[in-house]
């Protein structure tokens, strides 16, 4: 199951946001915390090399798709990193349905963002899907 893994991402594009370069030790940090397997951190590692490649075109398909009163910058550090991870899923892992990607990616809205977050998340993930 790949939701440790995605746990995992989203955790790694989030401190990413917070201005934490250091990746190996980042990724040492929630390999641990969440007791990930070697698939999972590989899975995590895979996400933060897609990221890194494509964070200009996958911020720019966010910013499409936002309210014209809102930027990428005034999302929060979570909501960001949880569309980052949604539009990774979409775009680049074909082996992850786009409903499973969207799904996904509103559970951990749920789980770590303003309630309001959910209904932002699945609006822009669906438009891009």
């Amino acid at each position: 199951m790949r939701k440790d893994a995605r746990m995992g991402a989203f955790q790694v594009l989030f401190g990413l946001d917070q201005g934490n370069d250091d990746y190996a030790e980042t990724i040492s940090m929630v390999t641990e915390e969440n007791g990930l397997h070697s698939k999972d951190v590989q899975y995590v590692k895979q996400i933060l090399e897609l990221f890194l490649e494509h964070q200009t075109e996958i911020d720019q398909l966010i910013s499409d798709h936002l309210n014209k009163q809102w930027t990428l910058d005034r999302l929060g550090s979570v909501e960001r990193a949880i569309l980052r991870l949604g539009v990774l899923e979409i775009l680049y892992q074909e082996d992850v349905p786009k409903k499973v990607a969207i799904n996904e990616a509103i559970e951990l809205a749920k789980r770590f963002a303003d309630v309001k977050s959910k209904k932002l998340v699945n609006g822009i993930l669906d438009k891009i899907g």
